[in-house]
């Protein structure tokens, strides 16, 4: 697909699904006035419903393709077509407006304009990187709210844009959490920010263009018990797709101190890209997010309820071959192992602020933002979602990374057992 061809992306419009699809699934959700606390079914079911969605609300989804910046959540992005789905099986039915923002500034910028003239009630923008604050400012100035389910960086100066992941501060704390009582840490920065209140014993910040491999050997000798003080865990920032080589060049190595991977590493990217070049999941790999992933299916009580009919969604979409993926370039069932609960949740809140609203203006789709406050029973997957919130409120958990099929939806093509990260204790 070529540059230019990329941007212009086929809208998505999610039709109705046929109604022996709706019967067999269960009854509709239609609570969008659900008040805090209220208990959920003993099942949530796929169809869910928005009542007073204007007709023809469309919602933009931004998106970094091929290999650019931000590209290793194009995939967990693809949760923004599993709401529409539920939401067309409930008769809420809404139009995503797919753009690619090519992972630049201009592109970011190019995108925003774009679903500005599609007159879009607000924008998920499904990415993350430095060309973020040019997509946020674009938005800002043609007054349309954004989501950002996989950013964790500032938003400070941007009034109208949300992130449905934990902030910097928090961020920082779980990876403190997560390095438990190691005394003396290397960070390997990759690029990007480093983590706040983190003081390093030994930092490297190797070019794009260095070999990882030597620099693993020099982390081995750092590492080495006979030295004084030696290395007894290891940080690694930067992009999915750089940690994934560094991880695999220290595995190479044997060295088998506890690894504590930045947000980028709980991407699909990341876990594709460690599988190409030869690594592993192992227990010693840890990072930090939210405790919105699979597993969260099984726990009791209403999240656990919420994630399942996520999951349910995610099922029965695959087993469609007509059901297309955002850019409808492939079935869905290709991205249904990754497909993630973060997106899924930006497009309900936004089409739940469009339904208070009574329109899909995004000025007042906008208005609605700050005094929403979603739980299970509204349909999210990710656990309480109170927008009004600041995201350095938002708590992170602390990851592990395992090879384990949960059996709770499609697995990848082949026989491999894909790597999940489960929410847990450091135990370092």
């Amino acid at each position: 697909m070529s540059a230019r061809s990329s941007r212009r992306l086929m809208p998505v419009l999610v039709v109705g699904l046929a109604l022996v699809l709706v019967v067999a699934i269960a009854a509709v959700i239609s609570r969008p006035e659900t008040a805090t606390g209220e208990p959920v079914g003993n099942s949530v079911p796929v169809a869910l419903t928005a009542q007073g969605l204007p007709r023809d609300t469309s919602i933009g989804v931004i998106l970094s393709l091929g290999s650019a910046q931000g590209s290793e959540w194009k995939d967990a992005a693809q949760g923004a077509a599993v709401a529409a789905h539920r939401l067309a099986a409930g008769g809420s039915p809404v139009i995503l407006e797919t753009r690619d923002d090519r992972g630049t500034s201009q592109g970011a910028r190019d995108a925003v304009a774009e679903l500005a003239a599609q007159k879009v009630a607000g924008i998920v923008l499904a990415t993350s990187g430095e060309h973020v604050p040019a997509a946020l400012q674009a938005a800002q100035e043609a007054e349309i709210p954004v989501l950002l389910p996989y950013y964790s960086g500032e938003l400070s100066g941007f009034d109208t844009a949300y992130s449905l992941t934990p902030g910097p501060q928090p961020v920082s704390a779980a990876m403190k959490s997560a390095l438990g009582e190691a005394g003396h840490v290397m960070l390997i920065d990759l690029g990007g920010p480093a983590p706040e209140g983190i003081n390093p014993a030994e930092r490297r910040a190797p070019a794009a263009g260095d070999d990882l491999n030597t620099l693993a050997v020099e982390v081995s000798k750092l590492a080495a018990p006979q030295r004084g003080e030696p290395v007894d865990a290891v940080l690694i920032t930067g992009p999915a797709t750089r940690q994934a080589a560094m991880v695999h060049a220290l595995q190479q190595r044997n060295i088998s101190l506890p690894l504590v991977l930045g947000p980028a590493a709980t991407s699909p990217g990341f876990e594709s890209a460690l599988h190409e070049a030869g690594g592993s999941a192992s227990s010693r790999l840890l990072s930090v997010g939210t405790g919105a992933v699979d597993a969260a299916a099984l726990r009791p009580g209403d999240e656990g309820r919420a994630m399942s009919g996520f999951l349910a969604a995610v099922r029965v979409m695959a087993e469609d071959p007509q059901v297309m993926n955002l850019t409808g370039d492939q079935p869905f069932a290709k991205v249904a192992p990754v497909a993630e609960a973060h997106s899924h949740d930006a497009v309900i809140a936004l089409v739940h602020a469009a339904a208070h609203a009574k329109s899909g203006e995004p000025g007042a789709v906008a208005g609605q933002l700050d005094k929403l406050s979603l739980q299970a029973g509204h349909g999210i997957a990710g656990g309480d979602l109170d927008l009004g919130r600041d995201a350095d409120q938002a708590q992170a958990v602390v990851l592990h990374l395992a090879s384990q099929d949960l059996g709770l939806r499609p697995a990848p093509s082949g026989a491999r057992i894909p790597a999940r990260w489960f929410a847990g204790p450091a135990g370092n």
